[in-house]
């Protein structure tokens, strides 16, 4: 009987990609290499000089060097050919059409590095397939605990694909309504996020909280506290367990460890440029270093068998395609995606090119975040900059820096105004500002502002408890 072999001429590649980012990195040296190096790996090229020519690459440009030599390369490439021949010319040549095919690349190869990472997820899916094949096909070869790995690996990279083939495109209203009356009579509820702050969450405002699939907004001008309020936020989840996946993090503006401090500090209520010297060893207050192990155990820490509470990536720059891989990995790893926070939306890698002017970019960007978040079932939440001749009173989704379509996708927007006072260090009673937060739009309810005191020192916002008056003068909204 013949043996079975898997048809090699059906395999997922695409040379020009490889031969691109190849002749990309021998023109560009080290600089492109930073942008990809901990992207693409070796496995991403399927021809084999290819191959040889980015370990050659990876190899030089990881020590350092500016750029590659080529001439080394050429002889390393057809030095390493003992399975089959070809000569120092063909390298030569092969060298050369690398060069000429990244004429046209730009200055981000992020999309590029992307797109070759997207063949090679379908070649190794390819891959595990046919060696499947293979082993059942050919009878006189056992069949092995890896091959049900394999088996496995192809059915979990299907699930993760939107198959677009099998949904149905409508749905009768009649036994849709009749279900979910079914489910009201039952008293089957909509699952709610709440966000840990009572009057916010009460009736007057979210009547609950946030709901699944939904795009939310935290906008402020610079320094006046959304990365804080959206840590608050975090916090508020990671303690409660309020999801079943890991909430993601994406920090465009600081780095994990800085994100990290900014936890410290919201713990003990040390600041957060004494706990980058150091300070919080050196606190006179002894309780401060228990507060941190503590809380640092009730935000952070999981079982073993357990997914992990919070997932951070500090890449500078992302793109959606990153962010959207991210949460299509922790949904694979996990079951399921928490929270997600990207901080901040205008600091993203987006296609101006394409889209013509920089809010219409961002407005594709919301489209997809939106659309992303339903997928996923979970809460998005983007935090925007806002113009700087924002009133800090009186604010307003068109105040939002870049808006374009912004205000449009979110389903709530927060929108946070600071009345600075001079603060007193010495006194912990006068360390607080006092702070506005605007529920500028709320898709399923209605608008309005909350006083509320910020300690910038501790990294904490909580609701104003003096009186029960909301005085909602100045909010407006075209989205109640």
């Amino acid at each position: 009987m013949n043996k079975f072999t898997r048809p090699l001429d059906s395999m997922p590649r695409n040379l020009m990609y490889e031969q691109t980012m190849i002749g990309a990195l021998l023109v560009r040296g080290l600089d492109a290499y930073t942008q990809i190096s901990k992207q693409i790996k070796s496995d991403d090229f399927s021809h084999r000089d290819y191959k040889k020519m980015w370990k050659f690459i990876s190899r030089e440009l990881s020590q350092g060097k500016e750029d590659v030599d080529r001439v080394r390369m050429t002889i390393y490439v057809q030095a390493r050919t003992d399975d089959y021949d070809i000569d120092h010319q063909e390298v030569e040549q092969e060298v050369k059409d690398c060069i000429d095919s990244a004429e046209n690349v730009g200055d981000d190869l992020q999309d590029l590095a992307n797109d070759l990472h997207e063949v090679t997820v379908k070649r190794n899916t390819w891959n595990h397939f046919w060696e499947s094949v293979e082993v059942f096909a050919n009878a006189d070869t056992s069949i092995s605990a890896k091959n049900y790995k394999n088996v496995f690996a192809i059915a979990q990279y299907l699930l993760s694909q939107e198959d677009t083939t099998s949904t149905d495109l409508y749905v009768d209203a009649q036994e849709a309504s009749n279900a979910h009356i079914k489910e009201i009579a039952n008293g089957v509820t909509e699952t709610l996020v709440p966000t840990g702050y009572p009057k916010l969450d009460s009736d007057k405002y979210l009547s609950g909280g946030l709901k699944l699939g939904s795009l939310n907004a935290i906008c402020a001008r610079p320094g006046n506290g959304k990365s804080a309020f959206a840590l608050n936020l975090m916090a508020y989840y990671l303690k409660n367990n309020t999801f079943k996946g890991p909430c993601l993090s994406f920090s465009l503006e600081m780095s994990n460890k800085q994100v990290l401090q900014r936890f410290y500090s919201y713990m003990t209520g040390v600041s957060v440029s004494d706990i980058a010297r150091g300070k919080l060893i050196e606190s006179a207050n002894p309780n401060q270093w228990d507060d941190l192990l503590r809380e640092n155990e009730a935000l952070f820490a999981h079982a073993e068998d357990k997914a992990p509470k919070l997932l951070l990536n500090d890449e500078s720059a992302i793109s959606l395609s990153n962010i959207e891989r991210a949460m299509a990995q922790c949904q694979l790893n996990y079951g399921a995606v928490g929270a997600v926070f990207i901080d901040y939306l205008q600091l993203m890698d987006i296609d101006i090119k394409t889209n013509g002017t920089k809010a219409s970019a961002l407005g594709e960007v919301t489209k997809k975040l939106k659309n992303l978040a339903k997928k996923y079932n979970t809460v998005i939440f983007i935090l925007c900059q806002l113009n700087r001749a924002a009133n800090n009173d009186s604010l307003k989704p068109s105040d939002i820096k870049d808006s374009g379509s912004i205000e449009q996708d979110c389903d709530v927007i927060f929108m946070i105004g600071r009345k600075f006072k001079k603060l007193n260090y010495l006194d912990p009673s006068q360390q607080a500002d006092d702070a506005l937060l605007f529920v500028a739009k709320n898709r399923n309810g209605p608008v309005g502002k909350l006083e509320m005191t910020y300690n910038g020192r501790a990294m904490r916002f909580e609701e104003n408890n003096l009186g029960n008056s909301y005085n909602n003068a100045g909010v407006t909204s075209d989205y109640s």
